[in-house]
């Protein structure tokens, strides 16, 4: 009976393969399945592996998971000698599903596995992880003046150096999110170097990519441009979508960062339309936030209601906390400037449980710190100064890497100065320690300068130094219209006018200007704000948000 199950098994396995022959991946699981009942180990490993592949390019990553992780077991009594580059290339792919479902500490095991299967162990320590960093550098700078030395003994290890590129590839994106940026850094030049022993490829488009934004974290901003120019050029060449959704992803971020909004606006739209042509969800996910991005600093807040209600849709049907986690933040982005502190309150909770224990300490950082925030604009001090106190905690252990958490440093800084200013002395210290965080970070992220430059002044006119307060304002507002963001410019015009005596003859101009940047933008809760300063004035007008 058991040997005819087997014989049946087979019959139907084989039968597939000639019946499905011109459409053999739709039957892969099946085959894989038939196979495995058939007791052929080396004919089921083979399905295995082609149908978790399959998955993982269709963004099912429960199923890949599932699949590869049979694949890996199975290996075993298959291959008594391992296929090194083989098994790194599952644990790469579980790596990559582990990601798209939001479970980055399974991702991360994953990645470093194949990594060290090939030969490349991740350091155990941060003196380590410099020297990795040092020599990986010195190899890159070495492989621009001799190329040849790069591309020198690669050849015999070309499937090797690829799945040890795709492998650091992702552990760089881990170590953004992680905001570790030494351990970041040497990922993505060990990717690089790898890659470029395979150019022109894909593989070479990525790295660049990625090294872009990396140069532009550790302020070579020349350097980075240049890097993500090429990285478009190689993508285009090499007509390969997934890659050129990649680099439009990284060029997006890299331009959000320096403020170049409009370069910013056309990497996402091609990127998202590349995405959904594909049906990569996480990609479109990682645009979508970063349209939203671009939307809530431009002060476009109408318009990011209606993105995140779109964002919302798609994320729903998805088993990825984190990118749930992200909508709920980009809603956060509008609701809190209009004044919707209690919904804001609500989104923020949710989207901090989604995130716990997930290895994004970026992502803990941004809905901590706003959330602090906003349990301060509830008048919930208690809750407000907890709440900060963890989010400083985050970054205190944190390196400045993500682009997208401005507001979680800012909020840090803005509930301890509130604090501070409403009478409570022992906020001094937490503001000053979260003023300066705020400020490394902006030194690595130029669009954080006006809100470092805004703190500053905050901090100084607390300390009794109001002349170093007015000239750390006009800074906020000089870099905020340099960098074309309306809501900055409108909080350095309410400070400043603020803080001038009553009888100031610029005092009025500078809240005026204030109140009609948040009418037009709709940022009504820092409307009210300046409406009351100027209400102090008789004879004035309120200000009326825009229709």
């Amino acid at each position: 009976m058991y040997a005819q199950r087997r014989q049946l098994h087979r019959a139907i396995a084989e039968w597939y393969e000639q019946a499905q022959a011109d459409d053999l991946p739709t039957v892969y699981p099946l085959l894989a399945y038939h196979w495995g009942r058939a007791e052929e180990p080396a004919k089921t490993l083979a399905y295995l592996e082609l149908a978790g592949e399959q998955a993982l390019r269709a963004g099912a990553y429960q199923e890949a998971v599932d699949l590869l992780t049979e694949a890996w077991s199975r290996s075993r009594a298959v291959q008594p000698t391992p296929d090194v580059v083989r098994q790194a290339r599952w644990h790469r792919q579980l790596a990559d599903a582990y990601e798209g479902l939001g479970r980055l500490p399974e991702s991360r095991q994953h990645a470093e596995r194949a990594v060290a299967l090939l030969g490349r162990p991740v350091p155990a320590t941060r003196l380590r992880s410099l020297g990795d960093l040092a020599g990986q550098a010195l190899r890159h700078a070495s492989g621009r003046i001799w190329p040849r030395r790069l591309l020198g003994g690669a050849r015999a290890d070309r499937g090797g150096a690829l799945e040890a590129a795709r492998a650091y590839e992702r552990l760089a994106i881990l170590n953004y999110y992680a905001s570790a940026r030494v351990a970041g850094v040497a990922a993505v030049l060990h990717q690089v170097n790898l890659a470029g022993r395979l150019r022109p490829s894909p593989e070479l488009a990525r790295a660049y990519g990625t090294l872009s934004v990396a140069a532009g974290i550790v302020q070579l901003r020349s350097l980075a441009g240049r890097y993500a120019q090429r990285a478009r050029e190689i993508a285009r060449e090499a007509d390969d979508l997934p890659a050129l959704a990649w680099v439009l992803e990284t060029t997006c971020a890299l331009d959000i960062s320096m403020g170049n909004w409009t370069a910013a606006r056309e990497a996402c739209t091609e990127g998202l339309r590349i995405a959904q042509h594909l049906g990569a969800q996480r990609r479109w996910n990682e645009l979508a936030t970063m349209q939203a991005q671009v939307l809530y600093h431009q002060g476009e807040f109408g318009r990011l209601a209606a993105w995140s209600a779109e964002m919302s849709a798609i994320a729903s049907h998805a088993d990825d906390p984190q990118r749930k986690a992200h909508v709920l933040l980009a809603e956060a982005w509008f609701l809190l400037p209009q004044g919707r502190t209690d919904a804001a309150v609500a989104r923020l909770q949710e989207a901090t449980e989604l995130l716990a224990g997930r290895g994004s300490r970026s992502d803990e950082i941004l809905a901590d710190g706003v959330l602090a925030l906003a349990y301060l604009r509830r008048h919930d001090q208690e809750r407000a100064r907890l709440t900060a106190r963890r989010a400083a905690r985050l970054i205190a252990q944190a390196q400045p890497t993500a682009f997208h958490i401005i507001d979680g440093y800012a909020g840090v800084a803005e509930v301890y100065l509130s604090l501070w200013e409403a009478g409570d002395p022992a906020a001094a210290r937490p503001a000053r320690q979260a003023c300066a965080a705020l400020r490394q970070y902006a030194r690595a992220i130029p669009i954080a300068r006006p809100r470092a430059w805004l703190c500053e002044g905050l901090a100084a006119q607390l300390a009794g130094h109001h002349r170093r307060a007015l000239a750390a304002w006009d800074k906020s507002l000089a870099a905020a219209e340099r960098l074309a963001m309306p809501c900055e410019q409108g909080r350095a015009h309410h400070q400043i006018g603020r803080h001038l005596p009553a009888a100031h003859p610029s005092r009025l101009a500078h809240l005026t200007r204030a109140g009609e940047i948040f009418a037009q933008t709709g940022a009504l809760y820092e409307l009210a704000n300046v409406q009351a300063a100027i209400s102090r004035q008789p004879g004035i007008e309120p200000i009326r948000p825009t229709p």
